[in-house]
């Protein structure tokens, strides 16, 4: 199971960075994405998982700077170079 997993999110990770480098902007495309994920994950974010204890948010705030410096730099990246360097 462990594997399929695992050739799946490569798959998909790779399908996200073809959308992202397409021939739309990759801002918007970006952008697009990631309004995607929050409206399939506020449900289950707000109706499912309980609120994280207070010791988590400084945790939570570094994984949302984290991901988002990574995303910039994504971004820029594909904004820059060609998809088979990127």
């Amino acid at each position: 199971m462990a594997l399929y997993l695992a050739i799946l999110a490569a798959i998909l990770h790779a399908a996200i960075g073809a959308l992202q480098k397409g021939k739309h902007d990759p801002w918007l495309s970006r952008g697009a994405i990631d309004i995607c994920y929050g409206v399939m994950a506020a449900p289950i974010a707000f109706f499912i998982v309980p609120w994280p204890s207070a010791e988590m948010w400084p945790i939570l705030i570094m994984a949302l700077l984290i991901h988002s410096v990574y995303k910039l730099l994504q971004g820029w990246t594909y904004s820059r170079g060609a998809y088979t360097v990127v």
